[in-house]
């Protein structure tokens, strides 16, 4: 539309301007504003929404940024929440182009349901689940948050985090117990900002959000043994308007340059604990 409205312009100036010196400027300026216009439409970025699990949030945004500055032409906008919100909304029609959560299930869930190709699924990094409590309490293991009066897990239907939280309460055999005292958060940043607000006495994160903490906290390691591999993984819609470079985004995430970043927030390499 624009291309005729130049072309409409152009005509009816070599009409108008009877003088040759009038025509040649007219002409070199409608051709000049022409080329400008086509050069504008090649250099329009492609952009790619991409769902991404609350913890991966400090890590992405630093990968996003490295990624543009060797994929210029792309443009990436980032919504974090925990993986099973996320999953809802993807399901109820929200335009995503990648997806990343905490854990297996919830990409699977995807395959099967055909919105993903298997060939497009990617195990990215894992992670480690850890105990924070405020200092004042003196928590040195995990036993002691019997003692605690409130306790703060990501909601275990939709927070993998708060799944991982569960099975290590149930393995411990404390879960009965303490489940009076559970205050349930929307994602595992969420249970991060509960105790360092002091609102709750201890809460379960991962290893990665220990990087972001702003106040002083106890932690405490968990054995590993008492909860499910913690891997995060991607897929790829199969009907994004920018499949391609989706796909080259998500191959991205497995690059030595993409992992020295997710190391640098606290992930580790998957195959490599």
């Amino acid at each position: 539309m624009q291309f005729q409205r130049i072309l409409h312009g152009f005509l009816i100036s070599i009409d108008l301007c009877k003088n040759g010196l009038k025509n040649i400027i007219a002409i070199s300026f409608l051709l000049a504003s022409s080329l400008l216009l086509f050069g504008c439409q090649k250099e329009e970025k492609v952009h790619l929404t991409v769902s991404a699990a609350a913890s991966m949030t400090d890590a992405m945004k630093e990968i996003s940024k490295e990624y543009q500055k060797l994929h210029p032409e792309v443009s990436l906008s980032f919504n974090f929440g925990s993986s099973g919100v996320l999953k809802q909304q993807i399901k109820q029609g929200a335009p995503v182009d990648v997806f990343m959560a905490a854990d297996e299930k919830h990409v699977e869930v995807l395959i099967e349901e055909g919105s993903i190709k298997k060939e497009d699924f990617k195990k990215l990094v894992s992670n480690e689940l850890i105990l924070v409590a405020s200092p004042s309490h003196k928590v040195k293991n995990l036993r002691e948050i019997q003692r605690l009066q409130r306790i703060s897990i990501g909601t275990p239907e939709t927070v993998p985090a708060g799944r991982y939280a569960k099975e290590v309460l149930e393995n411990e055999h404390m879960w009965e117990e303490l489940k009076s005292k559970l205050i349930f958060a929307k994602d595992v940043k969420h249970v991060l900002s509960l105790v360092e607000s002091g609102n709750v006495d201890a809460g379960f994160v991962y290893k990665s959000d220990l990087v972001s903490i702003k106040k002083e906290l106890e932690t405490v390691p968990i054995d590993h043994h008492l909860y499910s591999k913690i891997l995060y993984t991607g897929g790829v819609f199969k009907h994004s308007f920018q499949y391609e470079e989706a796909k080259r985004f998500l191959e991205f995430l497995t690059t030595d340059a993409a992992r020295h970043i997710f190391r640098k927030h606290g992930f580790t390499d998957v195959g490599r604990e």
